[in-house]
């Protein structure tokens, strides 16, 4: 039960993150490339594997808005949180993150530290989504992970989502009082 609670209080903090960061990104490589289908633009030098997402984002958004012609709102709105830790992997850094991107985020800000922050953040959106257990894994380092990742977005951020969601660290808090006497926050 308290993998339940932890699961359900995760979900919030995590899509919060996840589109902080997805729109972080989009509006800084739009802006710089000058059009908002950004991944559009010839000789961007994205890798193959973001290439195949963003594809996959296209086809995922001509479905769901029954349009053969989505527009890159569309687009990013169907994109996966994988999208966006692949514009962040190393394999894109020298295209995007160091012509187009480390300028957008503060200087002591680092690609393969936010990348790996985001990623594992990634992982564990996964394992909820597919209902595996994640009460093995270490809250804390979670929570460092998402408030990195928040901070590098925007210094307010952290706190504002410690306002908006006071029940994850509650409920991380919990451990004990779960496990020994079942109570759970559900």
């Amino acid at each position: 039960m308290w993998n339940l609670s932890l699961a359900a209080r995760w979900w919030g903090p995590l899509s919060y993150t996840e589109v902080a960061l997805r729109n972080k990104l989009h509006d800084a490589l739009a802006d710089s490339v000058g059009r908002d289908d950004w991944w559009e633009e010839d000789n961007l030098g994205i890798s193959d594997k973001l290439a195949e997402k963003i594809k996959s984002a296209e086809t995922y958004a001509k479905v769901q808005c029954n349009d053969p012609n989505p527009t890159a709102d569309n687009v990013v709105a169907a994109s996966s949180f994988g999208v966006w830790t692949t514009v962040l992997h190393y394999e894109n850094a020298p295209s995007l993150w160091r012509n187009r991107l480390q300028n957008e985020f503060d200087s002591d800000i680092r690609r393969g530290p936010l990348f790996h922050n985001a990623y594992n953040l990634k992982k564990l959106r996964d394992r909820i989504a597919h209902h595996e257990p994640i009460f093995n894994r270490n809250q804390q380092e979670h929570l460092t992970q998402l408030d990195y990742v928040l901070e590098a977005i925007h210094p307010d951020l952290p706190d504002l989502a410690q306002d908006c969601f006071p029940g994850l660290r509650k409920t991380i808090d919990g451990q004990h009082a779960a496990i020994s006497f079942g109570e759970v926050d559900l």
